[in-house]
């Protein structure tokens, strides 16, 4: 059936179909009328038509256009006529998923566009409650009783033995809740709320993973030692998220100090698509920045080293050692993969160069033997290069262009290792130019000032955690 002139359709009213052989669909009051319209080799327009449009269906769905089956656009789609603006991918509205509070953990909107769909909430136990968490009633819970020790440490223990797969890499144990929406959306923020007379109860380890299948998860947020949700019941994270997934899971893998996991809201805001994100950093630091020193100066306050867990990630030990540097109002946090008692490893960043009244920072004793082999089995990643390791998170991305050892005790300097570095601290590559892993420095390489200073220019990349391995 084909549209054409507006000779033949000016007598025409209150039609749910037209026959016949046209040129054009031209702008006519009655068309508002017509049920549905069809085309085959020929242009349909109109100016002032506020009718919604259905290809494919007769059913437009409360949407302008409802597209049902491929589309195949051979021109640009723009925001606005400039055609600047292809796909509006920037500065899109933000929304909260779900929309309203659920009554059940399915439910499905028809008339909410443009968050129309399918909403289901799931949980790795107490399934039936799980929407109480979506709910948006504050004074209602989501519980598990019983899935972790006293000190909030998940049990890993009969019935409750849950272990989410494939998160960038890793495994994490811990009770779970999960958000599917059936169109997916981009999750830009989520916000976590607990009861304040189950303050023990409430989340206190636990990330956020993103996927579109259940089988294979992104990474998305890690956060420990979360507390207080008596005097600040909501706690929002920001996530920096730019892909459209369909699950969303929030896996809890220690409580703040109770054997029951509490939990009254969760919810998400984010983009109802995958949005656009400017990652040409290499660029915009390259051309912007002068070489700096980093830290650039001794610390103002360092905090004592301890131990932890679920911050950064494919390392081993899984259990390692943090201290916080802050210059310069600035945070600089150091991971170790051994501890030393009297030489923390704040001393490595005291700007003391002077080998006899400074001992810099150390790592266990007896970890390499007396021909400096390693005699530990800690890594970085995937590759199998052994020895203690330190990695720096600076405050924000750096170029890194070079580094320097200073050395107290010759013996006991670096002789071989490998640098890699991370952007989000899950996934690790080696800079190999900075890397030593063929010929071990010997006591010359280390000069009168007891220093070796590694300079590398061929290849530049931006890093935001810095390591040296071995």
């Amino acid at each position: 059936m084909n549209f054409i002139s507006d000779n033949n359709l000016s007598g025409i009213t209150n039609l749910s179909t037209v026959t016949g052989t046209f040129n054009d669909l031209l702008t006519k009051n009655d068309l508002n009328n017509y049920l549905f319209w069809s085309s085959a080799n020929n242009t349909i327009y109109n100016t002032t038509l506020s009718s919604n449009v259905g290809i494919g269906t007769n059913n437009a769905n409360s949407y302008k256009l409802n597209v049902v089956g491929d589309a195949v656009i051979t021109g640009t789609i723009s925001g606005d006529a400039s055609q600047l603006n292809n796909f509006k991918l920037e500065n899109q509205n933000i929304y909260t998923f779900p929309p309203v509070g659920m009554g059940s953990t399915t439910i499905t909107f028809t008339n909410n566009a443009p968050q129309n769909g399918i909403f289901t909430v799931s949980s790795s136990s107490n399934l039936t409650n799980a929407y109480l968490a979506f709910d948006s009633n504050s004074t209602t819970e989501f519980t598990n009783t019983s899935p972790y020790f006293t000190t909030g440490i998940y049990s890993n223990l009969t019935p409750y033995t849950t272990t989410t797969s494939n998160i960038s890499g890793s495994n994490f144990s811990g009770e779970w809740i999960q958000l599917y929406y059936d169109k997916g959306f981009a999750a830009t923020s989520f916000s976590l709320s607990g009861i304040a007379a189950s303050n023990a109860k409430c989340p206190n380890n636990f990330i956020v993973a993103g996927s579109i299948d259940t089988f294979n998860w992104t990474l998305l947020s890690s956060q420990v030692g979360v507390i207080d949700y008596t005097n600040n019941p909501t706690k929002t994270f920001s996530l920096y998220n730019f892909t459209s997934y369909n699950y969303y899971r929030l896996i809890v893998t220690k409580t703040i100090g109770d054997t029951t996991l509490s939990i009254s809201e969760l919810s998400f805001k984010g983009n109802l698509n995958t949005s656009f994100a400017n990652n040409d950093k290499f660029n915009i630091l390259l051309y912007n920045t002068n070489e700096k020193q980093f830290p650039p100066k001794a610390p103002e306050s360092t905090s004592t080293e301890v131990t932890v867990t679920n911050e950064i990630f494919n390392v081993t030990p899984s259990t390692y050692y943090k201290q916080t540097l802050t210059a310069n109002t600035l945070q600089y946090i150091i991971y170790s993969s051994s501890y030393n008692a009297s030489y923390s490893k704040n001393l490595l960043f005291n700007y003391n160069t002077d080998s006899g009244t400074d001992v810099g920072g150390h790592w266990a004793d007896g970890s390499y033997d007396s021909s400096g082999i390693a005699q530990i089995s800690y890594k970085i990643g995937t590759e199998l290069y052994y020895g203690d390791w330190i990695i720096i998170k600076f405050p924000y991305p750096i170029v890194l262009t070079k580094f320097r050892f200073y050395s107290r005790y010759i013996s006991r300097a670096p002789g071989l290792w490998k640098c890699y570095g991370s952007i989000d601290g899950v996934n690790w590559s080696e800079i190999t130019d900075a890397s030593n892993i063929t010929t071990s420095l010997t006591s010359a390489s280390y000069t009168i000032l007891h220093h070796f200073m590694k300079n590398y220019y061929r290849h530049i990349l931006i890093y935001h955690i810095y390591i040296l391995d071995g």
